[in-house]
This record gives C-alpha cells, structure tokens and sequence, in this order.
C-alpha cells in the first residue's frame, strides 16, 4: 500500500499484531505479549512489563494506512530502545558529560540491600514521584534522539508521529509554573526547538532546561547523562512558584542560546540526599503532573525490581501520572499499583484488586507461566530429549511438502491443586441457574449407560450390597467385596479429546455485566468470588460442567490445554488423560491451567489425534476451544513478512485433514468475536461456532457436544 491510499477507519492493531511481534523481536532480541490497551481504561493500570506490551485497539491519528501503520513501529521501536541503549544498566560509577557532577554524594550514600543503584538515586529525593517523572522525559528524549540513528528508515514516522504529539499538548503558558517546566521537558523531547512563549518567570528556566538535555541528542549520550540531566531539572522546577497565579503575560523566550558552560556555572542549589517530604493533608495540590506522551509507554512495572522496601518508597511503579480534569491522583494511585506485585497469596490478592478496582490485565503472575528470555530459534530437525515428549511434521504450504520432525511436544499431568473448590464454586452456580439442562445431561446418560451392581469395582457404592456385607460382618461370616456399582455402555460407544487453548491473551478479563438483570448479571458478577473473571476463568468453568456431565453419560473423554513458545516447546498439559478415571485428582487440577504463550493449534492437534486413534471407540471427537487464530513465534518465518498467519493457517487445516484421515471428527468453538473471517477457511465443512458473550462459553460448548454426539 502506498502512502496515498486513504484509510479512514486507520489500522487495526490485532490485524497487524503477528507483524508487530516480528517487528518488536527483531528490534529487541526480546519476546513480549503484544496486547491490545482498551480504549476506556486508564493506561496507568495497565503499563509496560518485561513480557508484556499495550498498545491502542486502533490508530487513526493520520490520513494513511502506512502511517497509521507506522504509528505502531515507533511505539515498538521506543520500547525497545530501552534495552539497546542500556534504560536499565545505570550505574553510580558511570561519568557523565556535566560537570560537576550532582550525583557525586550519592557515591558514599548507605545502600539498603537488595537495592540497585538507580533504586539508590530515586530514593535521594523529596519529591520522588516529580523526580521519576523526569526522568522519565530525560530517557525518552535520549532514546528518541537515538532512534533516526539507529534506524534510519524510521526518522520520517518518528518526526510525523512527534509532530502530531506535539500539537495535542497544552500550552505551557497556561499552566502553573512547576507544571509548565515540565511540560517544556516534554516538548523538547519532542523535538520542539524553540519554547513557545512564556510569562518572564519561567524564561531563565526554559532556556537553562534547553541547555541541560542537548547533550542527550549526542550518540554518546548514557542513561547516567539521562539521570544527570534529570537532578538539574528537577532542581529547576521545585524552585518555582508551585500554584497558578498571574505570573505576567507570555512574551517570546529570549533566542540567546545557553552552553554548557552555562550549566556547569549555575548554582543548582541542591544537596543529595534530600530529606523526606513531610506529607500534610490537602498536599495533594501541590503535585505536579503532565500528561504522558501517546507512543511511549509508562516504564511501569520494567521498574519494578527497583522498588523501595517499604514506606516511603512506594512510588516503584515509574510512570507518568495523566492529569484529570486539573486534579491530582495522589500517592494512593502509585501505592496500590506498586502493591499489585507484591503479594503471593490469591485470596489475599483478590481482596487488593477488588479495593481498587479490580487487577492490571492481565496479571502478572499469571501470564507466560512458560515464559523465558532465553528463547533461541530451533534449527533443523528435532528430537526427543525426555520422556513426555514427542515429535511431529509441519506442513508447509509454500513447498507444498512436510518438514519431518519440526515441532516438538512437550506433555505433563498437571500437579493436583489443594481442593476442588473451582469446580464446586462452577457447578453450584451453572447447576442452579440451569435446571433444563440438568435434566437434559440426565436423560443423555440414560441413552448411553446402564447400572450393573453388586460389583468388585466400580464408579459409586451399591447400597444394598453394602448393606448386606455389613450384616454378614456383624454376624461373624465372611462379606462379599462386590459392593460397587458400575457404569457400563449400552449403545454410546464415544471417546472425545477437549483441547483448550492457553494463549496468554486468556488473561484477558471477560468484559462486565451490563446490569441489565439478566441470570448472566445475577449470578456470573462474582462466581469465584472476585468482582471480575478473565477468558481463562470461563474456560476452567467450561472443565469443571464438562468433568461433571460426562462423567453422568459414560463417554471416555480427556482434557488437555495446549500453548506454544517456539516449534521446539509446544506445551500439552493435562488436565484428564483418556482412559483416567474421574477423582478428586482431576477436579483440582482444573484451577492449575494458566495463560502461557501463543496459540500453536497443529502440534496440539496432531498429538490428540494420536491419542484418539489409539482409543478403542467407533465415535472419536477432538473439540477445540480456542479464543483467537493459530499463530507461534516461528511460523513460516523464512517467509517474509507477514506469512505467518497463511503459514499457521495452513498448517492447522492440514492437521485437521489429517485427523479426518484417521476418523477423528473435528469440532472449533472459538469466543474470538473475528471468527468469522477466518474460520470457514480454517474449518472448510467442519464444525464451528463463535460464541460472541464469552461468559455463555461453558453452556454452548455443552450443548455443542450434545449436538455432535447424538
């Protein structure tokens, strides 16, 4: 497409997510979940973590596709700046260019372990918040610098993108004058070369700012130069006036450029370390606060092995903090969001997040459970290294030929959970909103089961012959073992494989009631206890029906969730094996499926396929839940930009004919509300649904399966 071609919807990030991906490891060497940032939530929720990255649901900020597009790759190239350029590497003992140095007291300063040296320098400030909001326009003014020369290809989206920020900002001259010079910091980084004009108070000041960060667009600019430049400013701002007041009309800024000589000579008047700031009530007033730049993120949680032990250091979580409506957040906003990373304990979280509002999404904890940073591109063909796992060809479309022994599976039971309590939460609440179907799994039971008794094994007690071997024990004879009853088929002779998609877009919450009195607003608001449910949730409560339906009709059934990080770790994890009988076992397993990573379908499909086909039944099933489109890091890779998804594409569908091959039925139920686009190509004349309210997710797949089981 060409930069002339209009595109007024803009682009739409989850159409252009797989290239991103790509775009993003590229860049980085680093693997992160590219999620999308809701456009009613408050970005300050939801920041930046090592593995996890928000970016806007759509982009039309522009007249073009291309660069609309390209809204995005700066956004990405940003963040990945931060680890090329070293964001994270500071150290105490780096020289800078100013001199002399204000860091300098902070080379003897006590250290509070574990504590790194950029913890060291935030915690030397009264004003810490102000200070890490500095900063942060420091690093992002540097690392912006660095962009064009790092990627030259780029420097025309970059100067775009920062023209447009540029005109959304407010005008310094109307805000209070700390706010104003911060705001100033903010436009230069920018790329705004002269201040717009400014009430006589703040001209000194803007012209001293200019001096103190040109030295961060050099190329041998360090994040130590960032810090540097970030005490002066800092010194800058907390020496002015902190309240609006009439500080004179707003005349040009004097056009004599200031030198370095300058800055060195210039009384900062500051002494590291601080004292501590002596909070009083209504202070909040006196915060000060800027709105954040639209492409960079809040460093957020990337920060967050710098956190302070303990008050007052709960400013951990670095960040912007966005203006409302002129009104200040407080230290509670930085205080529960620090918390959020700090507490091991599930009940204990949910009562934190339920306070605030509910959690970041999704959680940290809880997504990539299989993430690590180590990950290096299998080459070649691969083999079995341990037990549990097992190798498989790919499809690959383009040659029109299988590339044997390509993906490598890696099965494991999962570990039992302490209780059942998810499972008993689910069927308490399903079983008593939904008597129909109740009666309905009761009379599927009666079609395919009858009841034996008085048997040595079985799947209940026979109470009569229990009752019976008890009288013969009270009366000194020997009792029978044949007190059990057993389920045994009559005509259903069915054996069906659940496969369940972990894709860490799983932790994603399921959008809230709307209020309306519906029996999904009534009973589903709090289930499990908590004011919110994510994608994983429903699909555990799907499980947990699913244990306790086909436990009534008899049908060998086994469940399994599937992710991928890589065509060499393909994960299969089991929740119920084929052929495992049902226990207390299984049901506490259930709550132990988590977001992992992608969602590579052909491995995973072809691994329950080799379960059914050793499963003696005349009727085999593979139901596939999923909440997006086939996609892994390596999928068709070599093939430019883009392949992936027709790569992935393929290859599943050709997973699937291979399970037609060998009479396993296949079935998708998908909550991905783009379904449609893909799946009738995915699928071609097999079974589908899209559920478009996934909370109605565990009742459709019930009765999906008692529709193709008939």
């Amino acid at each position: 497409m060409t930069d002339t071609q209009q595109a007024p919807t803009g682009v739409e990030f989850l159409a252009v997510r797989p290239v991103l991906d790509i775009y993003y490891r590229a860049l980085s060497g680093r693997r992160a979940h590219l999620l999308p940032q809701h456009d009613d939530s408050d970005p300050a929720q939801y920041a930046d973590s090592p593995t996890t990255i928000r970016l806007p649901q759509r982009v039309t900020s522009f007249a073009t596709r291309r660069s609309n597009f390209d809204w995005y790759k700066v956004a990405l190239s940003h963040r990945s700046a931060h680890y090329e350029h070293g964001t994270f590497d500071f150290s105490l003992t780096d020289a800078t260019v100013f001199s002399p140095s204000l860091l300098a007291p902070l080379h003897d300063a006590p250290r509070m372990e574990p504590e790194t040296d950029l913890e060291r320098v935030f915690r030397s400030f009264t004003y810490r918040s102000l200070f890490i909001d500095v900063f942060t326009v420091t690093e992002d003014l540097r690392l912006d610098a660095a962009l064009p020369r790092r990627l030259p290809g780029l420097a025309a989206a970059l100067q775009r993108v920062q023209e447009a920020e540029l005109q959304a900002r407010p005008d310094p001259a109307t805000l209070p004058p700390r706010t104003a010079l911060l705001e100033l910091l903010v436009r230069a980084s920018l790329g705004e070369a002269v201040p717009p004009p400014l009430p006589p108070l703040l001209h000194e000041p803007a012209r001293l700012l200019a001096a103190t960060v040109a030295p961060l667009r050099e190329a041998s600019a360090s994040v130590a130069d960032a810090v540097e430049a970030a005490i002066r400013v800092y010194a800058l701002i907390t020496r002015l006036p902190a309240l609006a007041a009439d500080y004179g009309a707003a005349v040009p800024v004097p056009e004599q450029p200031l030198d370095a000589a300058d800055v060195a000579g210039f009384d900062w008047a500051i002494r590291l370390p601080e004292p501590d700031a002596v909070r009083l009530e209504g202070g909040a007033i006196l915060e000060v606060e800027v709105a954040p730049v639209g492409y960079r993120d809040l460093i957020g949680t990337r920060y967050g092995r710098y956190g302070v032990p303990g008050p007052p250091g709960q400013e951990a979580i670095f960040r912007l903090r966005p203006s409302q409506d002129g009104e200040a957040d407080g230290l509670e906003s930085d205080h529960h969001l620090h918390d959020d990373h700090h507490h091991d304990d599930d009940d204990d979280e949910d009562k934190v997040h339920d306070s605030v509002g509910g959690p970041p999404e999704p959680l940290e904890h809880e997504e990539h459970e299989w993430y690590h940073d180590d990950y290096a591109e299998a080459a070649g063909e691969l083999d079995v290294r341990a037990p549990g796992e097992h190798v498989y060809p790919e499809w690959d479309h383009v040659r029109e030929r299988y590339r044997p022994r390509w993906c490598r599976v890696l099965e494991r039971t999962l570990p039992p959970g302490d209780s059942t309590r998810f499972s008993d939460e689910t069927l308490q609440a399903y079983g008593q909103l939904l008597p129909g179907m109740v009666r309905q799994l009761e009379r599927f039971a009666l079609e395919g089961l009858r009841v034996v008794g008085r048997q040595p094994d079985g799947d209940d007690v026979d109470l009569d012959a229990g009752i019976e071997a008890l009288i013969d024990l009270r009366a000194g004879l020997a009792a029978s073992d044949n007190v059990h009853l057993r389920m045994e088929r009559v005509a259903r002779d069915v054996a069906v494989v659940f496969l369940i998609d972990l894709s860490s877009s799983t932790a994603e919450r399921v959008p809230e009631p709307e209020g309306d009195g519906s029996a999904f607003g009534r009973r589903f608001d709090r289930i499990h206890g908590r004011g919110y449910r994510r994608i994983i949730d429903v699909e555990k409560e799907s499980v947990a029906l699913l244990t306790a339906a086909l436990r009534r009709t008899g049908d060998a059934f086994g469940v399994y969730g599937f992710s991928g990080s890589g065509r060499a770790e393909v994960r299969f994890d089991v929740v119920k094996d084929l052929g495992e009988p049902m226990s207390r076992r299984v049901l506490t397993r259930i709550d132990g499926l988590k977001p992992i990573h992608t969602t590579r379908m052909g491995p995973a499909i072809r691994h329950a396929t080799a379960r059914l086909r050793s499963w003696p039944a005349s009727t085999k099933l593979l139901m596939i839940v999923s909440d997006g489109r086939p996609f892994d890091l390596d999928y068709g890779q070599e093939y430019g930009e883009g392949a992936e998804i027709a790569y992935a594409m393929h290859d599943t569908r050709r997973a699937l004919e291979e399970a037609d091959e060998h009479a396993v039925r296949s079935v998708l139920l998908t909550v991905d509300a783009e379904g449609q686009d893909y799946l009738a190509d995915l699928l071609g004349d097999r079974e589908y649904e899209t559920v478009a309210d996934v909370r109605e997710l565990p009742l459709r797949l019930l009765r999906l399966y008692r529709k193709v089981t008939r």
